[in-house]
């Protein structure tokens, strides 16, 4: 296994070498699972002196794999954490796909009527969005699909989310934050 030293050696030195100036280690820890360091870093200016006019802005940690060593970096727009788990969700779903899609079926009027009403959509799409292939709705990262589907049952409009290995109608979704309208549309396109 990489030593906390080992992480933080790699990641200075491709630090240095990419920017051209001394840089220093912000904070280093293991991830819980055991298998990443996340350090922070940035020049050693700003790290050690406060000069904030020195400070790298873009990225938010370096990962370090804890076995091989590899090196990756996470940009400012995403959390480690959101990185890691989309990271981890992705190996476990190997050549499948995640999936969101209608947890309940064209018997049930009432969950008919509030995705209707919900998402704007026309009674026939959302009769058609509860039978065959139809039913799955949306695929893309774990996280982002749990996101939303805890939005839609919120509204009262059940779902499962799935590993599907077959081919999919399912829509590529890549904000489980959309507005209901835009949701809605995106179903009716692919219906």
């Amino acid at each position: 296994m990489i030593s906390a030293t080992q992480a933080q050696h790699i990641v200075l030195e491709a630090c240095e070498a990419e920017a051209g100036e001394a840089f220093a280690i912000a904070s280093c820890r293991l991830t819980t699972q055991g298998d990443y360091w996340i350090i922070g870093c940035n020049s050693a200016r700003f790290v050690l002196h406060g000069d904030d006019s020195a400070c790298h802005v873009g990225v938010a940690a370096y990962l370090v794999d804890a076995h091989s060593g590899a090196l990756e970096v996470v940009g400012s727009a995403q959390s480690c954490e959101e990185y890691l788990q989309d990271k981890r969700d992705l190996a476990a779903a190997g050549d499948g796909r995640y999936i969101l899609q209608a947890g309940f079926g064209r018997a049930d009027k009432v969950a008919l009527i509030r995705l209707h009403q919900r998402l704007g959509l026309p009674l026939a799409h959302a009769l058609q969005r509860t039978m065959d292939e139809q039913r799955h709705w949306f695929s893309g990262r774990r996280r982002i699909l749990q996101q939303l589907q805890g939005r839609l049952d919120a509204e009262g409009i059940a779902t499962e989310l799935i590993l599907h290995a077959g081919n999919s109608t399912a829509i590529p979704i890549e904000d489980g934050g959309l507005c209901w309208e835009a949701l809605g549309r995106l179903l009716q396109r692919k219906a």
